[in-house]
């Protein structure tokens, strides 16, 4: 009965307008943050014959310089510039993306703050971050072993099963690390999971 008592106004609308209006703001929302990923994909493919194996970008995995925690983001970061990472397993040729891709994140950012981080992965495992952060795993991070990856370069649906070989073999040291060839299945089996999108069974 005490809620009776508070004041307040009934409110009459049409609900088909008031979905409509929120369909325009959600697709409206969606096509600016397609211009985002337009943008950074236009910038790659006209300066990727200026990548190289050198950066002066700097790489996430060093130690925190310039970086402020930002609330949104829920960590320190630098948001003049990119943070780049290289996949232990990339060969010495692998090259990173010329400085106007961070630019153009940066821009991206700028005129749209709704965006939180933007990636771009190579086929050679080199990774682009804006806003620059630092990452204490960074050395162990490969972009081609992460989902949204694996879902661009394999887009249709896969059906996965995985066999784990589970004789006493399997408990002998690898020749490569001091683990066993058990442990080092489950982890493969692991990073092969961690690559699965959705859709995929």
């Amino acid at each position: 009965e005490e809620f009776n008592k508070l004041p307040f106004t009934t409110k009459t609308g049409n609900g088909t307008k008031l979905l409509a209006d929120i369909q325009d703001k959600l697709a409206a929302s969606l096509v600016r943050f397609k211009n985002v990923l337009d943008a950074v994909k236009d910038e790659v493919f006209q300066n990727e014959n200026r990548f190289t194996t050198q950066t002066t970008l700097p790489h996430c995995c060093d130690k925190p310089g310039t970086y402020v925690y930002d609330p949104k983001f829920r960590k320190e970061v630098d948001f003049s510039t990119a943070c780049v990472t290289k996949s232990p397993s990339s060969t010495s040729e692998a090259k990173y993306p010329h400085n106007t891709v961070s630019d153009i994140m940066k821009m991206q950012y700028d005129q749209n703050k709704n965006v939180l981080w933007q990636h771009y992965g190579t086929l050679e495992g080199v990774s682009i971050i804006y806003p620059s952060t630092y990452w204490n795993d960074c050395y162990n991070y490969d972009p081609r072993f992460r989902s949204p990856f694996a879902a661009t370069a394999s887009p249709k649906d896969k059906d996965v099963v995985i066999l784990i070989d589970s004789s006493s073999s399997m408990k002998q040291i690898s020749g490569v690390t001091s683990k066993s060839k058990m442990i080092i299945a489950k982890e493969a089996a692991r990073t092969v999971i961690e690559t699965l999108n959705p859709n995929d069974r």
